[in-house]
This record gives C-alpha cells, structure tokens and sequence, in this order.
C-alpha cells in the first residue's frame, strides 16, 4: 500500500482513515497514541467522510492496479478498557453537548421506553430522569439482561452508522473497486462483524497467533477466524501477521530489540520461517479466506523510527538495509506459489523444513557432575544432585525457603525460594493467599537417578484451604519440575479458584534488590518462559513450561510493592466447601532452573528439553 512501491507490477491497496483522522476532530474514544474511535452522530462525519472519499477514491475510478479501500486500521471499538461496553464506557464520559453523548441518551431512552424507572432498575441506580445521565460520569454496571443488551443496542447503533456512512461515500466517488474493510485489531464487538458484513465486500482483521513449532500448527487461529466469518458471511483477508525473530541485527550491527509491536517472538530465522509457512498454509485452508498479507516488507532500524511506538521488531522479509532475509523469502517464494492450489484443495499441506527448535535435545554441558542426595534432618531436608541446594525447613510454607546453585569454584550461590500461591474469589474480592505450612511429605519414588516428591501444603485463614504438588528432581540437572496435584476448599463458604501459582521469589547471591527480570525481555516469546537476573551475577533463576505448555502464563515483574513472579496457571472452577479441584493427569508441569548466561550464550534456556528420568 506504500505509494513509492505503486504501478510497478503489483496491485495496491489504498487507506482511507476516515475513523482515525475525524477522531482528531470528535471521537467517542480519544486520539492518543492509538487510532480512537470516531464520533459517528457528529453532523461534521458524513461531510467529512464525503470529502475524503471524493479527495482519494474519484480520481481511482478507472485503476486497474487499485485492488480496494481500507476504511481504517485497528479502530478501538472496545475503548481504552478492552471491555465488552468500553465504547459506551467512553461515550458517557463526554460532555453534555458531544454528539456521541446525546445520542447514547437518545439510544437509552428508547430502549427503556423513557422510563427512568426501568432503567435504575437495570443498572441498579436512582437517577431522576434521563438528563441526568447527559453531564460526564462513569459508565453504571449493568445488573441485568435489559441493561445489557441496552449497551448493545448503541454499540449496533455505531457500528451501523461508521459503515453505512463511510460505505456509501466510497461507493458514490468510486464504484468499481473492492470496499476491505476497516482491519479489526483481532476482534471487535459482534455488531462490528455483522455490519461490516453487511456494507463490505471484504471483511479484513489483523492477527498475531502463537504457533506452536512441535505439532506444526497455528494455536486456535481456525476457531477464531471461523466464529468471525459466521458473524459477517463476507471473504475474509487476514491483512497483518508475523512472528519476529531475535537473532536479526540491522545495518549497523544493532541487535533488533523486538520489544514493541505485535507478533509470537521466536529465537532464529529458520523458526520465523517455518512459522511463515505454517501460518501462510493455515490461513490458505480455510475456505472463507481470500488473501493473507505478511506484515511486512522491511524492518524498521533498531532505534525504530517513531518515538511514540518504535517498532523496533524483526518485522521484515528484508532489512532497513535492503538485505534479504533468505530463510524467509525463500520459504515465501516456494509458500506463496502453493496458496490457490491449496485454497483450491488440489494439493496438501507442505511440511516446511524443520527448524532447529530449542528443547529437542539436552546439552551434554548442562548435565553436570554429582550425587543425588536427599538429607534429612527430622521434618527439615535438603535435596542435592549436583548443580542444586534445595532447603525445606518445616516452619513456613514454602516448599523450599532457599534454592542454591554451585559456582564453578564449588561455593553455593543462593538463587531464591519456591512457595505454593493460589488466586482465590471470595464475595467479588481477589486474594492471592500463600500456603501457611508444609502438612505431609511424601517421597513417592528415591534412587541414584530420580527423586520424586509430594508435598500437601495449608492455609487455615479464612477461607481455608490445602493443596498438593509433585517435585521431580534428576541428577546432575540444574532444574527441578513442579506439579500442582490437587486444591480443595476446607473452608464453610463456596470461593472460585482462578488459578494457581508456581511462586519464585528471587534472592540472587543473597540479596534480591538488584534482581530484575531478565528471561528474553521481550513480549509474547515463543515458550513460555520467566527468570530474574541479578547484572552483576552471570546466574539466571526462572521457569519454563515443560514441553511449551500454552496453559501457564509465566511473567515476572515488578513495582512499587515489589516483586511478582507470576508463573500462573489458570483454573476458574468454582469449590463448594469440601470440595476438590484434581488436576488432570497431563496437568502442566514448570521446569524451575538455575542457569549461567554469557556473552555467546544469553539464552541458555535453549537447551532445556522436555527432560524424563533415564
């Protein structure tokens, strides 16, 4: 779509921005560093829309290399909250003479029937009349069905009047090109979908999925793109993806530091290109979809290019340079030339050259020297097998209060601690409530190889409640595996478990104060994965799902109240009192590690494999 690559052999397509420019003069959701979302019931929108589409779409009448029109790029049609009401969320907090404002009354109004009554009913308010509502305020909650839908019915109100309005003046100054869409930011409001459907003759989205690289496959893209075609009924074009890699380095020999931008982050080139061609072959499968646009041509440098939102990420089948990136473009040069016999189902799924994926096989250097012993000391223990100290002391509730890496020089360098944290709801509150004490220990299997251990953990603070983990531990391996086994609710009083947490608390060579996240330090990495650093020790101490499971969310950061090493799995089932949440048998196992990084290896992550006992 760049006007410098146009009428030199490949179609183009044109952005119109209406929605994100008039933002700048009325918006529902304000303009800042994202595009807003348009006041649609200003008088001013269709005059504008009328001057932009007379401005850019009549002198194109007759193009043969125009492909179509983009209304707009990732409008915020869930506001600034990313909640399912956030554009009436930020509609009712305009002033009383905003358009958008009046109408969200107007639309108020008729769904109650201009009964003030009703709607306090609804939302639980004592509103005297609907006026009430016209000065700025906060959205009330919805406390019933008719609320809800009440919220709905303006949301189907902006929608219709965005796509009726921008449609119509695109199809007045220009007739004969395609009209794609406005590029949804992954997903929008189901009103959104259908009037998109029902004015558009491509509905377009954008979407950054995570691959999974073992099985081949893209994780629930099908489903998704699937729900959103039964909304809108239109062909659909998938008009950005991409996966950034973090080897690539620009032409100044600046690493890209991938932190900003969407997209699954992978280690090498071989692996963003045999995502490439999972993803390419993936979208081409589905029948509702006609075309697939990577994102995108040519990186930004390191620095990026604008302050606001660098995209400082290894975007591009090129460099800023100009240079190719050959695993890519040889695997899009070979994708691409399948697509419509694929799409067309005249051909099967090529299998793209593997890549040489992180966690097939162990490094022989990471499989150290040593015995390993459990050591017992009355209820206290200490687990070593050569690269770890674990300590349990039977006061407190952590599985082990210390973790202890040994240097090269033999000495112990303490890592941090493990501790059982779960995510209760109670009434409406959120408590994240740590075990109190270790009630039981149980060692289900000891040999000069493989040490296995249960552990049942209490809380007796209301709402009470006990949990049991499984360790694993290995010889010579500087990592241990965890296992949540079971939680129940010992309490008189029904709670919801969200989830659980493998806890890990650093205190790098003694003192936690210089300790900051330090895994890829990048957003949406590939595995799942967390550690804390310390700048001055060459030790990593984190945690990494066993075999890449999608089920736990591992992120560690911090703030004010300190720090938060979040390697969270999320349940949601709701415990009656006396009741017990077991984990399934293929529940999710978090590999726990100490590891050296060093200038030619900043990752040593890499070569931890799913690991099982000789």
């Amino acid at each position: 779509s760049s006007p410098e690559a146009r009428y030199q052999g490949l179609a183009h397509t044109e952005f119109l921005s209406f929605g994100t420019d008039f933002s700048s003069i009325a918006a529902l959701v304000e303009k800042t560093t994202w595009t807003g979302w348009p006041d649609v019931f200003d008088p001013r929108f269709e005059r504008f829309c009328e001057l932009r589409a007379r401005q850019r779409c009549a002198p194109h009448r007759q193009d043969p290399w125009l492909l179509g029109y983009f209304l707009d790029n990732e409008l915020e049609w869930w506001g600034k909250s990313h909640r399912p009401w956030g554009l009436v969320e930020e509609t009712i907090r305009l002033p009383a003479n905003a358009a958008g404002k009046q109408a969200l009354v107007a639309s108020l109004r008729r769904s109650f029937l201009n009964n003030v009554d009703q709607f306090n009913d609804a939302f639980g308010t004592k509103l005297e009349d609907f006026d009430s509502l016209l000065p700025p305020g906060d959205l009330p909650k919805p406390q019933s069905d008719a609320a809800r839908d009440a919220l709905d019915r303006f949301i189907v109100e902006a929608a219709e009047r965005y796509f009726q309005v921008t449609t119509a003046a695109v199809r007045r100054h220009d007739p004969n090109h395609l009209i794609l869409g406005c590029r949804f930011a992954f997903n929008a409001p189901d009103a959104a979908w259908r009037q998109a459907g029902a004015t558009c003759d491509v509905v377009t989205v954008n979407v950054y999925p995570r691959i999974d690289l073992k099985q081949r496959r893209v994780i629930t893209l099908d489903e998704h793109l699937q729900s959103k075609f039964d909304l809108c009924g239109r062909p659909m074009i998938v008009t950005e993806w991409s996966f950034p890699a973090l080897d690539a380095f620009d032409s100044m020999g600046h690493p890209l530091p991938s932190q900003h931008g969407a997209g699954m982050r992978v280690d090498t080139q071989a692996q963003r290109a045999q995502c490439f061609a999972i993803m390419q072959q993936a979208l081409a499968k589905l029948p509702f979809i006609v075309g697939s646009h990577y994102f995108m041509w040519a990186d930004e440098p390191a620095l990026g290019i604008r302050s606001t939102f660098p995209e400082d990420s290894n975007y591009g089948l090129v460099s800023e340079a100009d240079v190719p990136y050959p695993e890519i473009t040889e695997a899009a040069a070979v994708i691409n030339a399948r697509l419509p016999a694929l799409h067309a189902g005249d051909c099967e799924v090529l299998a793209w050259k593997a890549a040489e994926l992180s966690g097939e096989r162990i490094s022989p250097s990471l499989v150290e020297a040593g015995e390993l012993r459990l050591n017992r000391d009355g209820e206290n223990f200490t687990i070593i097998n050569g690269p770890l100290r674990l300590e349990h002391q039977a006061t407190g509730g952590a599985a082990f209060q210390q973790i202890f890496r040994r240097n090269d020089d033999g000495k112990w360098i303490e890592l941090g601690r493990y501790q059982v944290t779960l995510f209760q709801t109670v009434r409406d509150q959120n408590h994240w409530p740590r075990a109190e004490y270790v009630a039981k220990v149980d060692v289900r299997e000891e040999s000069p190889q493989r040490l296995v251990i249960d552990m049942e953990f209490h809380n007796n603070a209301s709402p009470a409640w006990k949990a049991a983990y499984r360790f694993r531990v290995l010889r010579g391996r500087p990592w241990f595996t965890a296992q949540a086994l079971w939680i129940e609710n010992c309490s008189d009083t029904a709670w919801n478990l969200g989830g659980y947490y493998h806890y890990l608390p650093s205190n790098l060579g003694g003192d936690s104060q210089d300790d900051d996240p330090g895994g890829p330090n990048v957003p949406n990495y590939y595995r799942p994965l967390a550690a804390w650093r310390d700048a001055r020790l060459p030790w990593l101490f984190g945690a990494i799902a066993l075999g890449d499971d999608e089920r736990c969310s591992l992120r560690f950061w911090k703030d004010g109240d300190g720090q938060h090493p979040d390697a969270q799995r999320e349940v949601d089932r709701l415990l009656a009192p006396g009741a017990r949440w077991t984990a399934a048998a293929d529940e999710p196992e978090v590999t726990i590690f100490g590891l050296r990084t060093t200038p030619e290896n900043p990752r040593p992550w890499l070569a931890i494999a799913d690991d099982e006992a000789p």
